[in-house]
Protein backbone atom coordinates (compact mmCIF):
# COMPACT_ATOMS: atom_id res chain seq x y z
CA UNK A 1 0.00 0.00 0.00
CA UNK A 2 2.90 2.08 0.92
CA UNK A 3 4.27 1.81 -2.60
CA UNK A 4 0.56 2.12 -4.18
CA UNK A 5 0.41 5.86 -2.36
CA UNK A 6 3.82 6.92 -3.44
CA UNK A 7 2.91 5.88 -7.25
CA UNK A 8 -0.14 7.63 -7.22
CA UNK A 9 1.48 10.80 -5.30
CA UNK A 10 3.64 10.69 -8.44
CA UNK A 11 0.71 10.21 -10.41
CA UNK A 12 -1.17 12.80 -9.16
CA UNK A 13 1.45 15.64 -9.65
CA UNK A 14 2.19 14.42 -12.90
CA UNK A 15 -1.28 15.09 -14.30
CA UNK A 16 -0.80 18.91 -13.30
CA UNK A 17 2.34 20.06 -13.96
CA UNK A 18 3.47 23.37 -12.05
CA UNK A 19 0.10 23.57 -10.87
CA UNK A 20 0.19 25.76 -7.20
CA UNK A 21 -0.30 23.90 -4.16
CA UNK A 22 -3.13 25.93 -3.10
CA UNK A 23 -5.26 25.24 -5.65
CA UNK A 24 -8.47 22.92 -5.19
CA UNK A 25 -7.47 20.12 -7.05
CA UNK A 26 -4.01 19.98 -5.69
CA UNK A 27 -5.72 19.96 -2.01
CA UNK A 28 -8.24 17.34 -3.23
CA UNK A 29 -5.20 15.22 -4.20
CA UNK A 30 -3.63 15.87 -0.90
CA UNK A 31 -6.77 14.61 0.94
CA UNK A 32 -6.82 11.39 -1.26
CA UNK A 33 -3.10 10.84 -0.24
CA UNK A 34 -3.84 11.29 3.43
CA UNK A 35 -6.82 8.48 2.63
CA UNK A 36 -4.89 6.18 0.90
CA UNK A 37 -2.46 6.91 4.34
CA UNK A 38 -4.65 5.82 6.73
CA UNK A 39 -6.57 3.10 4.89
CA UNK A 40 -2.85 1.33 4.50
CA UNK A 41 -1.76 2.16 8.48
CA UNK A 42 -5.36 0.45 9.29
CA UNK A 43 -4.56 -2.31 7.33
CA UNK A 44 -1.41 -2.92 9.26
CA UNK A 45 -3.34 -1.72 12.63
CA UNK A 46 -3.93 -4.94 15.34
CA UNK A 47 -6.28 -3.17 17.05
CA UNK A 48 -10.02 -3.45 15.79
CA UNK A 49 -10.81 -0.04 17.41
CA UNK A 50 -7.51 1.30 15.38
CA UNK A 51 -8.58 0.19 12.38
CA UNK A 52 -11.85 1.51 12.64
CA UNK A 53 -10.86 4.92 13.41
CA UNK A 54 -8.26 4.74 10.68
CA UNK A 55 -10.81 3.80 7.94
CA UNK A 56 -13.20 6.10 9.58
CA UNK A 57 -10.33 9.00 9.07
CA UNK A 58 -9.85 7.71 4.86
CA UNK A 59 -13.66 7.85 4.81
CA UNK A 60 -13.76 11.14 6.04
CA UNK A 61 -11.20 12.73 3.67
CA UNK A 62 -12.80 10.88 0.58
CA UNK A 63 -16.01 12.50 1.64
CA UNK A 64 -14.37 16.11 2.08
CA UNK A 65 -13.04 15.48 -1.51
CA UNK A 66 -16.43 14.53 -3.02
CA UNK A 67 -18.28 17.60 -0.78
CA UNK A 68 -16.01 20.05 -0.59
CA UNK A 69 -14.02 19.70 -4.38
CA UNK A 70 -16.52 18.18 -6.44
CA UNK A 71 -15.94 19.99 -9.45
CA UNK A 72 -12.50 18.36 -9.93
CA UNK A 73 -12.03 15.30 -11.76
CA UNK A 74 -10.64 13.18 -8.81
CA UNK A 75 -14.31 14.19 -7.04
CA UNK A 76 -16.00 12.88 -9.80
CA UNK A 77 -14.23 9.62 -10.50
CA UNK A 78 -14.75 9.01 -6.29
CA UNK A 79 -18.59 9.94 -6.80
CA UNK A 80 -18.92 7.41 -9.62
CA UNK A 81 -16.88 4.98 -8.10
CA UNK A 82 -13.94 4.61 -10.43
CA UNK A 83 -10.83 3.41 -9.67
CA UNK A 84 -7.69 6.02 -9.06
CA UNK A 85 -4.14 4.29 -9.85
CA UNK A 86 -4.20 1.05 -7.72
CA UNK A 87 -6.69 2.65 -5.11
CA UNK A 88 -10.35 1.04 -5.20
CA UNK A 89 -12.17 3.38 -2.91
CA UNK A 90 -15.12 1.13 -2.72
CA UNK A 91 -12.91 -1.38 -0.49
CA UNK A 92 -12.60 1.42 2.28
CA UNK A 93 -16.43 0.97 3.52
CA UNK A 94 -16.21 -2.59 2.95
CA UNK A 95 -13.27 -3.08 5.40
CA UNK A 96 -14.71 -0.47 7.50
CA UNK A 97 -17.54 -2.49 8.66
CA UNK A 98 -15.63 -5.44 8.90
CA UNK A 99 -13.11 -3.45 11.47
CA UNK A 100 -16.75 -2.49 12.63
CA UNK A 101 -17.58 -5.81 13.11
CA UNK A 102 -14.10 -7.12 14.62
CA UNK A 103 -14.60 -3.72 17.32
CA UNK A 104 -18.17 -5.66 18.65
CA UNK A 105 -16.63 -8.85 19.08
CA UNK A 106 -14.55 -6.96 22.16
CA UNK A 107 -17.35 -4.76 23.30
CA UNK A 108 -20.23 -6.58 22.78
CA UNK A 109 -22.97 -3.77 24.17
CA UNK A 110 -26.07 -2.61 22.87
CA UNK A 111 -24.55 0.84 21.37
CA UNK A 112 -21.78 -1.24 18.95
CA UNK A 113 -23.80 -4.42 18.34
CA UNK A 114 -27.46 -2.16 17.18
CA UNK A 115 -25.55 -0.66 13.86
CA UNK A 116 -24.90 -4.12 13.06
CA UNK A 117 -28.19 -5.55 13.65
CA UNK A 118 -29.71 -2.91 11.68
CA UNK A 119 -27.34 -3.55 8.78
CA UNK A 120 -28.17 -7.33 9.26
CA UNK A 121 -31.92 -6.15 8.93
CA UNK A 122 -30.82 -3.79 5.75
CA UNK A 123 -29.41 -6.79 4.05
CA UNK A 124 -32.13 -9.32 4.44
CA UNK A 125 -34.42 -6.19 3.25
CA UNK A 126 -32.65 -6.53 0.78
CA UNK A 127 -32.49 -10.09 0.21
CA UNK A 128 -36.12 -10.14 0.63
CA UNK A 129 -36.44 -7.67 -2.23
CA UNK A 130 -33.77 -9.64 -4.35
CA UNK A 131 -35.88 -12.55 -4.03
CA UNK A 132 -39.22 -10.91 -4.75
CA UNK A 133 -37.31 -9.39 -7.60
CA UNK A 134 -36.10 -13.10 -8.60
CA UNK A 135 -39.69 -14.56 -8.38
CA UNK A 136 -41.17 -12.01 -10.48
CA UNK A 137 -37.95 -12.53 -13.13
CA UNK A 138 -38.99 -15.42 -13.37
CA UNK A 139 -42.56 -15.31 -13.85
CA UNK A 140 -41.78 -13.10 -16.70
CA UNK A 141 -39.33 -15.97 -18.11
CA UNK A 142 -41.63 -18.26 -17.77
CA UNK A 143 -44.00 -15.59 -19.87
CA UNK A 144 -41.01 -14.81 -22.55
CA UNK A 145 -40.45 -19.12 -22.79
CA UNK A 146 -44.84 -19.50 -23.15
CA UNK A 147 -44.29 -16.90 -25.93
CA UNK A 148 -41.33 -18.26 -27.37
CA UNK A 149 -42.87 -21.32 -27.66
CA UNK A 150 -45.94 -20.32 -29.28
CA UNK A 151 -43.36 -17.74 -31.37
CA UNK A 152 -41.51 -21.03 -32.42
CA UNK A 153 -45.26 -22.58 -33.66
CA UNK A 154 -46.11 -19.54 -35.31
CA UNK A 155 -42.34 -19.95 -37.28
CA UNK A 156 -43.14 -23.45 -38.27
CA UNK A 157 -46.63 -22.34 -39.83
CA UNK A 158 -44.46 -19.48 -41.57
CA UNK A 159 -41.99 -21.26 -42.77
CA UNK A 160 -44.12 -23.59 -44.34
CA UNK A 161 -45.81 -20.49 -45.72
CA UNK A 162 -42.85 -19.92 -47.43
CA UNK A 163 -42.38 -22.98 -49.02
CA UNK A 164 -45.45 -22.32 -50.35
CA UNK A 165 -44.72 -18.78 -51.37
CA UNK A 166 -41.42 -19.97 -52.63
CA UNK A 167 -42.99 -23.65 -54.96
CA UNK A 168 -45.49 -20.41 -56.56
CA UNK A 169 -42.20 -18.39 -56.93
CA UNK A 170 -40.35 -20.86 -58.91
CA UNK A 171 -43.57 -21.43 -60.46
CA UNK A 172 -43.74 -18.27 -61.64
CA UNK A 173 -40.27 -17.70 -62.77
CA UNK A 174 -40.90 -20.57 -65.09
CA UNK A 175 -44.03 -19.04 -67.32
CA UNK A 176 -42.08 -15.54 -66.92
CA UNK A 177 -38.46 -17.60 -68.23
CA UNK A 178 -41.19 -19.10 -71.14
CA UNK A 179 -42.75 -15.65 -71.81
CA UNK A 180 -39.13 -14.23 -72.08
CA UNK A 181 -38.49 -16.88 -74.49
CA UNK A 182 -41.48 -15.96 -75.99
CA UNK A 183 -40.66 -12.30 -76.35
CA UNK A 184 -37.68 -12.79 -77.67
CA UNK A 185 -38.87 -15.09 -80.33
CA UNK A 186 -41.74 -12.25 -81.29
CA UNK A 187 -38.58 -9.52 -80.61
CA UNK A 188 -36.88 -11.67 -83.52
CA UNK A 189 -39.78 -11.59 -85.67
CA UNK A 190 -40.39 -7.59 -85.24
CA UNK A 191 -36.94 -6.95 -86.45
CA UNK A 192 -37.19 -9.38 -89.39
CA UNK A 193 -40.16 -7.31 -90.07
CA UNK A 194 -38.94 -4.00 -89.54
CA UNK A 195 -36.12 -4.65 -91.39
CA UNK A 196 -38.65 -5.77 -94.24
CA UNK A 197 -40.58 -2.62 -93.76
CA UNK A 198 -37.03 -0.54 -93.78
CA UNK A 199 -36.38 -2.47 -97.58
CA UNK A 200 -39.75 -1.76 -98.78
CA UNK A 201 -39.53 1.85 -97.36
CA UNK A 202 -36.30 2.56 -99.01
CA UNK A 203 -37.42 1.01 -102.45
CA UNK A 204 -40.77 3.20 -102.39
CA UNK A 205 -38.86 6.59 -101.37
CA UNK A 206 -36.58 5.11 -104.26
CA UNK A 207 -39.59 5.08 -107.09
CA UNK A 208 -41.33 8.05 -105.10
CA UNK A 209 -37.83 10.31 -106.00
CA UNK A 210 -37.42 8.48 -109.57
CA UNK A 211 -41.75 9.69 -109.99
CA UNK A 212 -40.83 12.33 -108.91
CA UNK A 213 -38.17 13.01 -111.20
CA UNK A 214 -40.06 11.82 -114.07
CA UNK A 215 -43.15 14.10 -112.97
CA UNK A 216 -40.54 17.27 -112.97
CA UNK A 217 -39.67 16.29 -116.86
CA UNK A 218 -43.34 15.81 -117.71
CA UNK A 219 -44.13 18.74 -115.72
CA UNK A 220 -41.64 20.97 -117.72
CA UNK A 221 -42.63 19.70 -121.05
CA UNK A 222 -45.98 20.78 -120.47
CA UNK A 223 -45.30 24.01 -119.19
CA UNK A 224 -42.87 24.64 -122.64
CA UNK A 225 -45.30 23.48 -124.84
CA UNK A 226 -48.03 25.54 -123.16
CA UNK A 227 -45.36 28.43 -123.61
CA UNK A 228 -45.35 27.49 -127.54
CA UNK A 229 -49.04 27.18 -128.11
CA UNK A 230 -50.03 30.47 -125.92
CA UNK A 231 -47.34 32.61 -126.75
CA UNK A 232 -46.46 35.79 -125.07
CA UNK A 233 -49.95 37.39 -124.23
CA UNK A 234 -50.68 39.68 -121.79
CA UNK A 235 -51.78 38.34 -118.23
CA UNK A 236 -50.49 34.84 -119.39
CA UNK A 237 -47.19 33.89 -118.01
CA UNK A 238 -45.11 31.13 -116.26
CA UNK A 239 -44.13 31.61 -112.65
CA UNK A 240 -41.85 28.80 -111.63
CA UNK A 241 -44.05 25.06 -111.34
CA UNK A 242 -46.98 27.33 -112.03
CA UNK A 243 -48.85 28.66 -115.20
CA UNK A 244 -50.66 32.01 -114.03
CA UNK A 245 -53.25 33.69 -116.15
CA UNK A 246 -54.79 36.85 -115.50
CA UNK A 247 -58.86 36.46 -114.46
CA UNK A 248 -59.49 39.20 -116.77
CA UNK A 249 -58.35 37.19 -119.51
CA UNK A 250 -61.00 34.47 -118.50
CA UNK A 251 -63.27 36.34 -116.89
CA UNK A 252 -65.57 39.08 -116.52
CA UNK A 253 -65.57 41.69 -113.55
CA UNK A 254 -66.96 40.16 -110.93
CA UNK A 255 -68.42 37.33 -113.17
CA UNK A 256 -67.77 33.55 -113.09
CA UNK A 257 -68.76 32.88 -116.78
CA UNK A 258 -65.57 31.97 -119.46
CA UNK A 259 -65.16 34.75 -121.87
CA UNK A 260 -64.89 32.88 -125.26
CA UNK A 261 -61.55 34.44 -125.59
CA UNK A 262 -60.99 32.91 -122.00
CA UNK A 263 -62.25 29.14 -123.41
CA UNK A 264 -59.87 29.49 -126.04
CA UNK A 265 -57.00 29.61 -123.84
CA UNK A 266 -57.92 26.35 -121.51
CA UNK A 267 -58.88 24.51 -124.79
CA UNK A 268 -54.95 24.98 -125.69
CA UNK A 269 -54.47 24.55 -121.92
CA UNK A 270 -56.08 21.15 -121.74
CA UNK A 271 -54.86 20.07 -124.99
CA UNK A 272 -51.54 19.95 -124.00
CA UNK A 273 -52.32 18.59 -120.88
CA UNK A 274 -53.58 15.97 -122.50
CA UNK A 275 -50.28 15.16 -124.72
CA UNK A 276 -47.97 15.27 -121.93
CA UNK A 277 -50.73 13.18 -119.91
CA UNK A 278 -50.71 10.39 -122.76
CA UNK A 279 -46.94 9.95 -121.71
CA UNK A 280 -46.98 9.95 -118.15
CA UNK A 281 -46.94 6.20 -116.71
CA UNK A 282 -49.73 5.04 -115.25
CA UNK A 283 -48.06 4.27 -112.10
CA UNK A 284 -47.38 7.64 -111.20
CA UNK A 285 -49.93 10.29 -109.69
CA UNK A 286 -50.36 13.14 -110.71
CA UNK A 287 -52.99 16.19 -110.32
CA UNK A 288 -53.52 19.68 -111.97
CA UNK A 289 -54.29 21.84 -109.28
CA UNK A 290 -56.34 25.15 -110.43
CA UNK A 291 -56.08 28.04 -107.94
CA UNK A 292 -58.59 31.25 -108.33
CA UNK A 293 -57.28 34.54 -106.72
CA UNK A 294 -59.23 37.56 -106.22
CA UNK A 295 -58.53 41.09 -105.30
CA UNK A 296 -58.89 42.68 -101.92
CA UNK A 297 -61.97 44.98 -103.56
CA UNK A 298 -64.87 43.31 -101.71
CA UNK A 299 -67.61 42.00 -103.51
CA UNK A 300 -71.48 41.27 -102.12
CA UNK A 301 -73.89 39.87 -104.73
CA UNK A 302 -76.85 37.62 -104.64
CA UNK A 303 -74.87 35.19 -106.20
CA UNK A 304 -71.39 36.07 -104.93
CA UNK A 305 -71.58 37.53 -100.86
CA UNK A 306 -67.91 37.02 -100.47
CA UNK A 307 -64.88 37.04 -102.91
CA UNK A 308 -64.88 33.31 -101.61
CA UNK A 309 -67.61 32.03 -103.37
CA UNK A 310 -66.48 34.20 -106.84
CA UNK A 311 -62.67 32.40 -106.22
CA UNK A 312 -64.34 29.13 -105.64
CA UNK A 313 -67.04 29.35 -108.48
CA UNK A 314 -64.00 30.60 -111.18
CA UNK A 315 -61.89 27.56 -110.05
CA UNK A 316 -64.70 25.21 -110.94
CA UNK A 317 -65.50 26.81 -114.18
CA UNK A 318 -62.44 26.16 -115.25
CA UNK A 319 -62.24 22.50 -114.13
CA UNK A 320 -65.48 22.17 -115.76
CA UNK A 321 -64.08 23.50 -118.79
CA UNK A 322 -61.05 21.54 -118.93
CA UNK A 323 -62.61 18.16 -118.54
CA UNK A 324 -65.10 19.16 -121.47
CA UNK A 325 -61.88 19.69 -123.14
CA UNK A 326 -61.33 15.70 -122.20
CA UNK A 327 -59.52 16.01 -118.87
CA UNK A 328 -60.21 13.67 -116.99
CA UNK A 329 -62.30 14.93 -113.24
CA UNK A 330 -60.06 12.62 -111.11
CA UNK A 331 -56.59 14.64 -112.22
CA UNK A 332 -58.14 18.23 -111.73
CA UNK A 333 -58.35 20.09 -108.05
CA UNK A 334 -60.13 23.37 -107.74
CA UNK A 335 -59.16 25.94 -105.25
CA UNK A 336 -60.87 29.35 -104.33
CA UNK A 337 -58.19 31.19 -101.96
CA UNK A 338 -60.27 34.88 -102.51
CA UNK A 339 -58.17 37.41 -101.63
CA UNK A 340 -55.57 35.73 -98.88
CA UNK A 341 -52.38 35.55 -101.14
CA UNK A 342 -51.82 38.24 -103.23
CA UNK A 343 -48.15 38.76 -104.86
CA UNK A 344 -48.76 42.44 -104.81
CA UNK A 345 -49.40 44.66 -101.92
CA UNK A 346 -50.23 47.87 -103.19
CA UNK A 347 -53.74 48.93 -103.59
CA UNK A 348 -52.92 50.74 -106.89
CA UNK A 349 -55.49 49.28 -109.88
CA UNK A 350 -51.94 47.93 -111.74
CA UNK A 351 -51.25 45.68 -108.11
CA UNK A 352 -55.11 44.32 -108.00
CA UNK A 353 -55.17 43.31 -111.70
CA UNK A 354 -51.91 41.37 -111.07
CA UNK A 355 -53.87 39.82 -107.89
CA UNK A 356 -56.99 38.91 -110.14
CA UNK A 357 -55.45 35.62 -111.00
CA UNK A 358 -56.00 31.86 -112.26
CA UNK A 359 -52.65 29.59 -111.08
CA UNK A 360 -52.67 25.88 -112.77
CA UNK A 361 -49.76 23.39 -111.27
CA UNK A 362 -49.07 19.98 -112.16
CA UNK A 363 -47.72 18.16 -109.34
CA UNK A 364 -48.08 15.03 -107.34
CA UNK A 365 -51.00 13.47 -105.07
Amino acid sequence: MRAAIGALALLLMAAAPGQAQDTPKAKANALLVHAIDAAEQAEQADDAGRRLELLDQAQARIQQIRRKYAGTDLAVKLATGQTIGDFDPGEIATRREAAFADACLDDPSPECLQPLADRLTEINDKLETTSLQLRKTRAKLDQTETRAAQRKVELAKLDKEVDKLRAALERVQDKHMAAEDEANDLREKLQSRRRRIDNLTERLNKQLAEDIDALARYRSEFFGRLRESIGSRDGVRIVGHRFVIGADHLFDSGSAELTSSGRDILDRVSTTLGNVAAKVPQDIDWIVRIASHTDRRPIQTAKYPSNWELSATRSIAVVKDMIDNGTLAQQLVAVGYADNYPIAESGTEGAMQINRRIEIKLSEM
